[in-house]
């Protein structure tokens, strides 16, 4: 049965460049924003550390060598340059290109 509520995460694999290898999947719990939410959301990246933002949308990870937290999303993002775009495409993407309508 169609749900007129969406659940409030949903869980996507986004493939994380990795400087000079090739990417890597990690699994990633998403929170879900309606549709003015997610403009808002995009609309208030200006200024913003990534770790900051990113931490907005991700709720949690699967399959990672540590815990997810606050402080090791952070060093992710560290690590990893490109992961902070790919996070934001991949949610993005997967909420039905929301930001590619507005």
């Amino acid at each position: 049965m169609f749900k007129l509520d969406p659940n409030p995460t949903f869980t996507v694999s986004v493939d994380i460049p990795v400087p000079g290898g090739q990417p890597q999947p990690l699994t990633l719990v998403y929170r879900h924003k309606r549709k003015a939410e997610i403009q808002r959301y995009l609309d208030s990246a200006a200024g913003r550390e990534d770790a900051d933002f990113i931490s907005e949308i991700v709720a949690g990870w699967q399959d990672v060598d540590a815990e997810f937290s606050a402080d090791n999303l952070a060093k992710l993002l560290d690590a990893y340059p490109a992961a902070a775009a790919a996070i934001l495409e991949a949610w993005v993407y997967a909420l039905g290109r929301a930001r590619e309508k507005n």
